[in-house]
């Protein structure tokens, strides 16, 4: 008896299945360097950040440890955040007090392959700027999957 439990512990993990990310660039970490860091503000929009683009004309930010500025990774001018993996992440300006149609900035990024019909799991962090007043329920964000 003893024997048949050690076999199944040693085939567990043998048998289990690994969870690959299938997001290019997930943690911003790719990042076109030619250009100075100090013009890193709207990375995404911009196209510095490869896979990675903003669908319309605002300009999500690409927050790092690399400019001495506003953009900064952790402490910048919207607060004090460290990244979940490595040195960078996105800013999205959601809510814009003097701007009633509201500012609303999307990023799209990158699969390494189409989604089949299956089941998948998704996940990403969120964080709150400290320097803002407006809040969004977590309920309305969201990922929209387009071929």
């Amino acid at each position: 008896m003893k024997k048949l439990g050690l076999y199944f512990f040693y085939l567990l993990p043998i048998n289990s299945f690994a969870q690959n990310n299938i997001v290019f660039n997930h943690s911003f970490e790719d990042f076109n360097k030619s250009i100075n860091c100090i013009n890193s503000g709207a990375a995404i929009y911009k196209g510095y950040c490869p896979y990675w683009h903003s669908p319309d004309n605002k300009t999500p930010d690409r927050f790092s440890e690399c400019p001495p500025w506003g953009a900064g990774v952790p402490s910048n001018s919207f607060g004090f955040e460290y990244a979940q993996g490595g040195i960078a992440y996105a800013g999205l300006g959601l809510v814009d007090k003097n701007n009633d149609s509201g500012l609303r900035e999307f990023v799209q990024g990158t699969l390494a392959y189409l989604l089949e019909k299956d089941t998948y799991c998704i996940s990403f962090w969120m964080s709150h700027a400290d320097s803002s007043n407006y809040y969004i329920n977590a309920k309305n964000i969201g990922i929209w999957f387009l071929y």
